[in-house]
């Protein structure tokens, strides 16, 4: 999509247009093109305009996950990691679910970032309990602990 071209280039504006243009010409259900707009928002300190978008984005079927990913990527932007936490924490998804990994990826960068690193490994450790066949919980869990400086765990969980 063109105006992903234009984000990665830096120029929010024309981002900014042209998923608009794709969004109302040719498919209103694009969550690339929503996401691009949140993005070019975002970027642009426009976070007000973010929300809105982010409104409309919430409209379309299947975009709950989207949504609350770009939710807490702009009110980080906007607020610090803190907000990013509140809204990912808020959304009362079950965290230990490996459909919900993705978001538990967001909420560990977000914690680790606040230097809540045993907070991070708690909520790891719990997804790891609750799904022991999740390899990639593992992967996260040796991320977290290699940036706590537990190397030789870090090593194992690997």
């Amino acid at each position: 999509m063109l105006a992903g071209l234009y984000f990665d280039r830096g120029d929010f504006a024309s981002a900014t247009q042209l998923a608009g243009i794709h969004l109302t010409k040719r498919d209103p259900n694009s969550l690339q093109a929503f996401s691009i707009a949140v993005r070019s928002a975002a970027a642009s300190k426009n976070y007000d305009v973010a929300r809105a978008a982010l409104d409309q984005m919430e409209k379309v079927k299947g975009s709950e996950t989207a949504v609350l990913l770009e939710r807490a990527a702009v009110e980080r932007a906007a607020k610090g990691a803190p907000a990013a936490i509140a809204v990912l924490e808020g959304s009362r998804r079950d965290l230990r679910d490996p459909e919900n990994e993705v978001v538990l990826r967001a909420l560990v960068d977000s914690l680790l970032e606040e230097k809540k690193s045993e907070a991070a490994l708690h909520r790891v450790d719990a997804a790891i309990a609750a799904h022991p066949e999740a390899a990639s919980l593992e992967e996260l869990r040796g991320a977290v602990l290699a940036r706590m400086g537990r190397t030789d765990e870090a090593r194992a969980s690997f």
